[in-house]
């Protein structure tokens, strides 16, 4: 099939066009959604659609992926959720799918490795907290390699909820501790 001199004229404007309004279309591959860092963005964006996809093709649910090019911080995609403006729905969808609860979201000698149950600490969403709960978070180990206000560690869980003004997230997570230590 010949392509006509008005169909090029045409592709050719199209294509300026786009050049200048700044639209870009991208075209998803495979190899797109077999990455660990679209898996966390996804996550941290409430892209479940994407995030089934990145599943469908094997990415590790527990894979660490580097949020910045220069950052320290090292995350899941539960503490990409958790950490940034995932849905409690998103969270329990990958607690479900087999996210670990109690994976620090950190393995390099420079930051804190924390758990989840940090991050929502200090997000204060009662529903994420009461999806890690039931899915066996440890709400009594943080790492506090870190000063907040001048404090030095240690800091419970509670006391990060409530530094952060949520005192009904520190509540919460007071009356889940309280339920394992009488066990």
């Amino acid at each position: 099939m010949q392509t006509s001199a008005k169909q090029k004229y045409c592709a050719m404007v199209l294509l300026i066009l786009c050049f200048l309004t700044g639209a870009v279309y991208c075209v998803r591959t495979k190899a797109h959604y077999r990455d660990i860092n679209t898996l966390c963005i996804a996550a941290a964006r409430n892209d479940l659609k994407t995030v089934k996809k990145c599943l469908e093709y094997g990415v590790e649910i527990n894979g660490y992926k580097q949020w910045a090019r220069k950052s320290n911080d090292i995350y899941t995609p539960l503490t990409a959720a958790i950490a940034s403006a995932g849905s409690p729905e998103m969270v329990n969808y990958l607690i479900q799918m087999g996210a670990d609860v109690n994976q620090k979201s950190c393995k390099t000698y420079y930051c804190s490795e924390n758990p989840p149950a940090y991050y929502a600490a200090q997000r204060g969403d009662l529903k994420i907290i009461e999806y890690l709960a039931g899915a066996g978070a440890n709400f009594f180990h943080i790492e506090t390699n870190f000063y907040l206000h001048g404090e030095s560690p240690p800091r419970n869980l509670p006391r990060v909820a409530q530094d952060c003004g949520h005192h009904s997230a520190a509540e919460l997570i007071e009356k889940i501790m309280g339920r394992y230590q009488k066990k």
